[in-house]
């Protein structure tokens, strides 16, 4: 089923900057889904007291789906360059 979504932060971030997370905790009980956008328009099935004053028209309706069966997860190094404060 689709669910309203909206965009949180769409931009480059760079330090120093506060600590973001960007993925989801499985310590919390958050395991990695996979969304596509959705065809659906309208707000069916949902109260408007949901989207918390957000405009309908800012609103994007996604679908989890499964995670591809393509999707290669490879973990390793940071080799980018050094961070500093």
């Amino acid at each position: 089923a689709a669910k309203p979504a909206k965009l949180v932060k769409h931009c480059q971030m760079s330090a120093p900057y506060n600590t973001t997370v960007l993925y989801p905790s499985k310590e919390d009980g958050r395991h990695c889904s996979y969304f596509r956008k959705s065809s659906r328009k309208g707000l069916l099935g949902v109260e408007l007291d949901q989207l918390s004053g957000v405009k309908q028209s800012k609103i994007t309706w996604l679908e989890e789906i499964q995670a591809p069966k393509n999707l290669v997860v490879r973990r390793g190094l940071y080799k980018g360059p050094t961070i500093r404060r």
